[in-house]
């Protein structure tokens, strides 16, 4: 195989529990799904043994970038095993920056997909994963899961992979022009809540709900630990978390450290209508659903 492309998509969170800390690192306790918003990445042999990365957008540095890391991982890993050269990497971005969902780790986690693909590699990929970001072994696989510890301890709801899937969600992704740093958020996390614990969401009533496909129910235990603190450095997202419930969204909560804020609602239609509402207020919108992951 001379070249490969593939998709990686975007995450939200459905919950996020700050539940302490483990060696300098916030413990977590957290409901993702994967969404249908993707990055596409292109890698392609090349004849010598360099690797290059490049990106649709000029935001990002490379060289210090989570598709390179992953990609040098992957290669000193392997090299040797399956004679790997030179490689070109493409990254096409359509998740934002800063957001919370998941774009960085999203895009080391593609990569490192892509290349499993094209040297036809079956081995568990996350202990490098790990390294390169703390979410990128769930999003290896994406799906329906509870991630807790640092990011290291994954429970999957998907078919083929444990317990039953759940419906399709209907949602609405929109952000503020500003984003957030995610260590940013949790330092001013640790000045709010000086315990370092703050756990709005039950978790397992909200898994419990999701896979009786309650969305009812389950919205009541949909919430962020991070929302104030990511307010405090960006008070955009409070802005937009008021505009996006003004569209008659079921539930509007922060996903990630922000700044994308995510709207839940009946069906396609009441989302896209939603999305048109905000795109009028100059904001970044998109009507789209959960994933399902096999």
């Amino acid at each position: 195989m001379q070249s490969i492309t593939i998709n990686a998509n975007a995450k939200i969170n459905l919950s996020l529990n700050i539940t302490g800390t483990e060696n300098n690192l916030h413990t977590l306790d957290m409901v993702l799904v994967s969404v249908d918003l993707c990055d596409t990445i292109t890698v392609t042999k090349r004849a010598d043994n360099i690797v290059s990365v490049k990106y649709s957008i000029p935001d990002i540095v490379v060289g210090n970038d989570s598709v390179t890391k992953a990609a040098e991982l992957f290669v000193s890993k392997y090299v040797t095993a399956y004679s790997i050269g030179g490689l070109d990497i493409f990254v096409k971005k359509r998740i934002p920056l800063a957001a919370g969902l998941g774009g960085s780790g999203v895009d080391a986690a593609g990569v490192l997909n892509a290349l499993a693909k094209m040297y036809g590699i079956t081995d568990d990929l996350s202990s490098l994963a790990t390294v390169v970001g703390s979410d990128a072994p769930y999003l290896l696989h994406g799906g329906l899961a509870r991630v807790t510890g640092t990011g290291n301890i994954i429970e999957w709801y998907n078919i083929n992979r444990g317990r039953q899937n759940t419906n399709t969600l209907h949602v609405v992704l929109t952000k503020p022009p500003t984003g957030v740093l995610s260590s940013t958020a949790y330092k001013v996390f640790d000045t709010l809540y000086q315990n370092k614990h703050f756990s709005p969401s039950n978790n397992n009533a909200l898994i419990d709900a999701l896979l009786q496909n309650n969305l009812t129910a389950g919205l009541t235990h949909m919430d962020n630990a991070l929302t104030t603190a990511s307010i405090h450095l960006n008070p955009a997202i409070y802005t937009t978390l008021t505009a996006l419930q003004s569209t008659n969204a079921l539930k509007a909560i922060m996903t990630g450290s922000g700044s994308c804020c995510v709207g839940f609602f009946e069906n396609a239609q009441a989302a896209q209508s939603a999305a048109t509402k905000l795109q009028d207020q100059n904001l970044w919108a998109v009507a789209t659903t959960t994933v399902r992951k096999t």
